[in-house]
């Protein structure tokens, strides 16, 4: 699939948004209020500390983003490729191109040119493949999600991000 980058793209990667980093929200906001005018957003990955399409508790904890980049969408192309510490996003954005890890780099064309682009994490060993195919694996993910009474994985969890 090639996809063409407008002249007015804007890219960012690796924020880690977290409550301790809130440099993404405020971007994200002043999109919406078109004080940052642009026609495509690239999100490289990594845009979060942590979440998954199926972690309910950090769903909940980004759920401000998560309604902002789905407004952006309907007037905005937004292609969200996926990180390492973002994952099986397509549910919880509909309407933005969301490039899985194993299917990058994604290939475009700027003016006459051919790029790929990715996260930047599938240059790695074949341990940390095999690693990411686990931590990824839905049925796993809905099952962890299901024993996460009161959360107290998921808060575990964020006491070491």
């Amino acid at each position: 699939m090639y996809l063409n980058i407008k002249s007015d793209s804007v890219f960012v990667a690796d924020s880690h948004y977290n409550e301790r980093k809130g440099q993404f929200l405020i971007f994200l906001k002043k999109l919406k209020s078109e004080e940052i005018k642009t026609s495509q957003l690239f999100l490289m990955g990594d845009m979060f500390d942590f979440i998954s399409g199926e972690s309910r508790y950090f769903i909940k904890r980004n759920q401000e983003l998560i309604d902002i980049i789905n407004e952006l969408s309907k007037r905005v192309e937004i292609i969200y490729l996926e990180g390492n510490h973002d994952y099986n996003m397509k549910v919880l954005f509909p309407d933005v191109l969301v490039v899985k890890r194993e299917n990058q780099p994604l290939c475009a064309k700027y003016k006459d040119k051919s790029v790929q682009i990715s996260h930047g994490d599938i240059f790695t060993p074949w341990h940390y493949d095999l690693y990411c195919k686990i931590i990824r694996n839905h049925p796993l993910l809905v099952f962890l999600n299901m024993i996460d009474f009161g959360y107290f994985i998921s808060k575990k969890y964020i006491i070491r991000l």
